[in-house]
């Protein structure tokens, strides 16, 4: 995770952040579809590496470009807002997991997973705006 990151930061300032958000929401899909197809064929190396696969992309995409965004459309006083629902989000998704794979299994839980991915990634493709070499008066 710590190494995705620090890749993550390398390419955030050569890529456009529009391009790593969704870019990042799609390989996320996939994943989570590699995930579903390990689960099925019941191999477990297969699936580690598939969720493994699955956090690198998040930290090379969205999870990267989250706080750097935010920075850069918001003024300094709204910053904490979207940093709650952040962490709102992260206490639901550790709340239902388990649960979730208990009841209904692992190709269940990365489905709803992938879909959720599948959707934010096209609600991006369509309003998010790019904020690379801009100034900040340009994008508030």
């Amino acid at each position: 995770n710590v190494f995705s990151t620090v890749i993550g930061l390398m390419m955030i300032s050569r890529l456009p952040r529009r391009f790593l958000a969704i870019g990042g929401f799609f390989g996320l899909v996939f994943c989570c579809i590699l995930v579903v197809i390990f689960d099925l064929l019941d191999s477990f190396n297969g699936v580690k590496v598939a969720v493994l696969a699955f956090i690198v992309t998040f930290e090379l995409g969205f999870g990267i470009v989250t706080f750097t965004y935010q920075a850069e459309i918001l003024e300094a006083e709204m910053l904490v807002y979207p940093r709650y629902v952040h962490w709102i989000g992260l206490i639901v998704v550790s709340l239902v997991t388990k649960p979730v794979i208990e009841d209904a299994g692992l190709s269940v839980l990365y489905i709803y997973y992938a879909i959720f991915d599948l959707v934010c990634g096209l609600i991006l493709a369509k309003y998010m705006i790019e904020t690379s070499g801009c100034k900040s008066e340009e994008t508030r």
